[in-house]
């Protein structure tokens, strides 16, 4: 799997947000559907066919590709993540819903739509990690990201096509510097409600005292004088101000999101002294 920075969703509350309401709710809705017909129409089922899926197999896939794409969020920022799904959930529910009245070609439930936006969109900015060659074949850790959203596919296929190709519509319009999608953001009043009601629950921990101090030999009643300054210096580093002018001009020139915040911190704010540290 992917990784970049810090294991779990640290730094990424959309993609934890998005991976928790996915898998309760397609488990939710998949027990109410033993009792309930497919012909009753309401709110629960128009709402099942955007957030949850129908088997086991789309879950199991669709997870990995929520958490393994949380990188994307991390290098973009929450509000900007959020938009580029917002956009992709719309134009891939209007696409299909074009299908469904032009072809009668049903399409598969779930959040097929910004889950494949983000994946175009990660495809093209994320950069290459890990590159390996077998038999001769040059394969980069992305490989993986697209097997598993060939597996999501097949799942429901052909009934996954449509909203499938909508999301990449929508990532590809979402990308394109014609068109306003880009710039578009949550308003700051809603992000800042949704940060002070769901951040309790959606923020994760990053590395703490204890990682910082691993290592140290409990039987020597305190920690090496080397540990303590380093930990007392990222104190210190928390409380240097960080534009995001300064964070988008290195984060476009390859650097993940995280790193490039700590290396600034580091070099008080500079950004020449940071690209050289992250080019070290």
């Amino acid at each position: 799997m992917l990784q970049s920075g810090p294991s779990g969703f640290y730094n990424a509350p959309v993609s934890k947000a998005l991976f928790i309401v996915t898998g309760i709710a397609s488990l939710a809705f998949s027990v109410l559907a033993l009792n309930t017909s497919s012909k009753k129409q309401g709110l629960a089922p128009t709402l099942a066919r955007f957030i949850a899926f129908s088997n086991s197999s789309e879950i199991l896939f669709s997870s990995l590709l929520i958490y393994s794409l949380r990188l994307l969020e991390r290098q973009f920022g929450s509000n900007k993540y959020s938009s580029l799904l917002l956009t992709s959930t719309i134009v891939s529910s209007v696409l299909c819903v074009l299908v469904n009245s032009l072809f009668g070609l049903k399409s598969a439930a779930g959040p097929y739509g910004p889950i494949f936006g983000a994946l175009i969109v990660f495809s093209g900015l994320v950069p290459v990690t890990v590159r390996v060659r077998i038999l001769g074949i040059g394969i980069s850790d992305k490989v993986v990201l697209y097997i598993l959203a060939g597996q999501l596919l097949w799942t429901q296929f052909p009934r996954s096509l449509p909203p499938a190709i909508s999301g990449l519509i929508g990532g590809i319009l979402w990308r394109s510097d014609e068109l306003p999608f880009k710039s578009l953001r949550v308003p700051t009043a809603v992000a800042q409600l949704c940060e002070k009601v769901f951040m309790p629950v959606l923020g994760s921990r990053g590395p703490t005292a204890v990682g910082l101090l691993g290592g140290v030999n409990a039987g020597t009643g305190g920690e090496p004088p080397r540990v303590a300054q380093e930990y007392t210096n990222q104190q210190q580093e928390n409380n240097v101000v960080i534009s995001e002018e300064s964070v988008g001009i290195l984060v476009g020139m390859g650097f993940d999101r995280d790193a490039v915040v700590a290396a600034l911190r580091r070099n008080g704010g500079s950004v020449e002294r940071a690209a050289a540290a992250l080019c070290g």
